[in-house]
């Protein structure tokens, strides 16, 4: 598996651990993935993925260490996840309200 697109599953609120397995992919595809509200940490296993959309990924409030993915491409990570980005994509999460 190279591609995987899952654009407008909106229903979608998290994703396998055993996506991580998936050594041969490049590009995985999340857009208008709104329910959406972590990745797995396994994804830093898949050392060949290059390109990872987040376009209206609104829900998301956890993101992984990626930071060992040198050839990653990041597009459209919504703002509040910005910390992620700017903190070398090191673990991340977002503040819980209470």
């Amino acid at each position: 598996l190279q591609k995987l697109n899952l654009t407008s599953c909106s229903g979608l609120t998290s994703l396998p651990a055993e996506l991580g397995t998936c050594v041969k992919l490049e590009s995985l595809n999340l857009n208008s993935c709104s329910g959406l509200t972590s990745l797995p940490a396994e994804v830093g296993s898949c050392a060949k993925l290059a390109s990872l959309e987040l376009q209206w990924c609104s829900g998301l409030t956890l993101l992984p260490d990626l930071s060992g993915l040198e050839k990653l491409k990041v597009e459209y990570l919504p703002e509040a996840m910005q910390p992620w980005e700017e903190r070398g994509r090191k673990a991340f999460a977002l503040p819980t309200e209470g």
